[in-house]
């Protein structure tokens, strides 16, 4: 999957496609891409998005229910663990 999607961002910034949509550089890396990890649970003073209920800072009745939360990729399918979250 990672192949083709580096491959796909290596044709993208060709000619004519680059210069009909502008693109110029795809930052597309197997660090970079992941679904899960982007959204930091931590105190907000300490930079955190959501605390340890999942619940948003500066909103109200508002959650994270969703894999943004997981600190790393689960190894197997992420189904499972991102409906314990929503569960919670």
């Amino acid at each position: 999957m990672m192949s083709s999607l580096k491959l796909s961002c290596e044709i993208f910034k060709q000619p004519p496609l680059s210069t009909v949509w502008g693109i110029k550089e795809i930052m597309l890396d197997d660090e970079g891409f992941h679904p899960c990890g982007t959204v930091k649970m931590a105190p907000e003073i300490q930079g955190g998005c959501v605390n340890h209920r999942l619940q948003v800072y500066g909103t109200k009745n508002l959650r994270v229910v969703d894999a943004s939360v997981f600190p790393v990729i689960p190894s197997g399918n992420i189904n499972a663990p991102t409906t314990m979250v929503a569960w919670e």
